[in-house]
């Protein structure tokens, strides 16, 4: 798609699947959430489309981002 930006992150850590984790809950208190997460939050609050997928030895999530509409 013309108007669509993608691109891949890989790295050959172990096996984790990022879009698995549940959504961060960022209505509690800065002091009661758990550590990690917000990267993820993050990433899903500004992309169109986020996948990822395990090949091989090779973690791959894949970004997509519409430039326009």
């Amino acid at each position: 798609m013309a108007n669509e930006l993608s691109f891949t992150v890989e790295d050959t850590g172990i096996a984790f699947d990022p879009t698995a984790t549940p959504p961060a809950d960022t209505s509690l208190p800065l002091e009661q959430r758990p550590t990690g997460g917000l990267g993820i939050h993050l990433v899903r609050q500004i992309m169109d489309e986020v996948n990822y997928c395990r090949t091989g030895e090779t973690n791959q999530l894949q970004l997509k981002k519409k430039l326009w509409k």
